[in-house]
C-alpha cells in the first residue's frame, strides 16, 4: 500500500513539474513534421517516425480543424489541388483510367453483340489508361465482325497502341511529341500497357472466369469489398491476377468496380488491404502517420461532406494521399 501511494505521489509531482516548468521538464529531441526541423519539446504527438511538437499541434487545434490528426491540415488544403494533367485527384472518380473505363462500359452499349463481354472488354481497355485510345478500341471492336477472338483482340489492340504511341499528355492536353506523359501507360507502373494487355490475351480463359465471377458478385450490391474481390481473383486461377495484396491486383478490382459504377466499402478489413498494397503506399501512409483506421475513418466522414460524395471510400482516400506525393513505380 505504501509503495502504491509513493508511486502515485511521484507521478503527480512529475505531472505538476511538466505543467509548471514546461521546457524545464522532460525534454525529447525529435523531427517535427510541421516545423520541418529537429528540436526539443516536452510533449510530442504522433507515433513511429511521424511527430508534431506540442506548439505545432496547438496551432492546428486553434485553427479548428475538424479531424484531430496531425496531417489533416495538409489533406484539407489539398482537396482542390490538381495533378500534372489538370484533373482533380481528391477521389478515384477523377482519375483518368477510372473515368475512361466507366465511359467504355457505357459505349459498349452501342454494340448489343458485345453485351455479354462488357466487363471483360473494359478490363482489356483499361490497360490503355486514357479515354482516347480506350474509345477507339471499343469502336473498333464494335465495327469488327470477328467477335471476341484472341486474334481479333490482338490485332485491334496492337493497332490502337501503335496509333497512340507518339502522343503525349501535357498540362491536360493531348500533344504529339516527346514531352509529356505517355497516353497508353499507367504512370504508377513501369511497363507499357501493351505488355499487360498481351499477358491477359495469353490468359484469355482466366480473364473470362474473373469477369464472370465478378459480375456474379456485383449482382444487386451497392458497395463491394476489395478483400472479397481479391479472393475472387485467387479462385479464378488466372495466370495474370491472383489474391495477393499487390497494386496490380487491387487496380484490377478498382477498375472492374468502377466500370459498373459500384463504390467500395470502408471497413477495417479493406483498410488493411489498401495499407499494404505496395511498398510505396505503405511507406507513404506510415510516413504521414495515417495508419490508424480510427483516424482515417474520421477523415473520410469530413471529406464526404466537403466533396459532396456520400460514397467516398478508403479506396478514394488511398489514391488521394498517394497522388499528393510524387508518383513512384510499382514493379508488380
Amino acid at each position: 500500500m505504501h509503495v502504491s501511494l509513493l508511486s502515485l505521489e511521484i507521478h503527480m509531482f512529475r505531472s505538476f513539474c511538466l505543467k509548471v516548468f514546461g521546457p524545464f521538464g522532460i525534454m525529447v529531441s525529435r523531427y517535427c513534421a510541421d516545423c520541418k526541423r529537429k528540436h526539443h519539446a516536452d510533449h510530442w504527438y504522433g507515433h513511429d517516425t511521424f511527430y508534431f511538437c506540442v506548439n505545432a499541434y496547438s496551432r492546428m487545434f486553434r485553427a479548428g480543424y475538424l479531424v484531430v490528426h496531425p496531417y489533416w491540415s495538409v489533406l484539407y488544403g489539398a482537396v482542390e489541388d490538381v495533378d500534372c494533367t489538370g484533373s482533380r485527384i481528391a477521389a478515384a472518380a477523377y482519375r483518368h483510367d477510372v473515368r475512361a473505363v466507366a465511359d467504355a462500359y457505357v459505349l459498349l452499349g452501342l454494340y448489343p453483340e458485345l453485351a455479354s463481354y462488357k466487363l471483360l472488354l473494359c478490363l482489356f481497355a483499361s490497360q490503355m489508361y486514357f479515354s482516347w485510345p480506350m474509345h477507339d478500341f471499343i469502336h473498333a471492336l464494335g465495327q469488327s465482325k470477328s467477335g471476341i477472338e484472341k486474334a481479333s483482340l490482338r490485332k485491334i489492340g496492337h493497332s490502337v497502341f501503335r496509333r497512340y504511341s507518339s502522343f503525349r499528355l501535357l498540362n491536360g492536353r493531348l500533344v504529339k511529341g516527346i514531352r509529356g506523359r505517355s497516353v497508353t501507360k499507367n504512370p504508377s507502373e513501369r511497363r507499357n500497357g501493351q505488355v499487360r494487355y498481351d499477358a491477359m490475351l495469353d490468359d484469355l480463359p482466366g480473364c473470362i472466369r474473373i469477369c464472370d465471377a465478378m459480375m456474379g458478385y456485383f449482382w444487386r450490391r451497392k458497395l463491394v469489398s476489395v478483400s472479397a474481390m481479391l479472393s475472387i481473383l485467387g479462385d479464378a486461377e488466372s495466370n495474370v491476377y491472383d489474391a495477393r495484396r499487390s497494386y496490380k491486383n487491387i487496380r484490377c478490382c478498382r477498375l472492374l468496380a468502377s466500370a459498373v459504377g459500384i463504390s467500395f466499402e470502408s471497413t477495417k478489413v479493406d483498410w488493411d488491404v489498401f495499407l499494404n498494397m505496395s511498398p510505396h503506399v505503405s511507406s507513404t501512409l506510415t510516413r504521414l502517420g495515417l495508419t490508424s483506421y480510427k483516424y482515417v475513418y474520421k477523415i473520410l466522414r469530413v471529406l464526404r461532406q466537403k466533396l459532396d460524395q456520400p460514397k467516398y471510400s478508403i479506396n478514394d482516400f488511398t489514391i488521394f494521399v498517394c497522388l499528393l506525393n510524387s508518383v513512384q513505380h510499382d514493379d508488380d
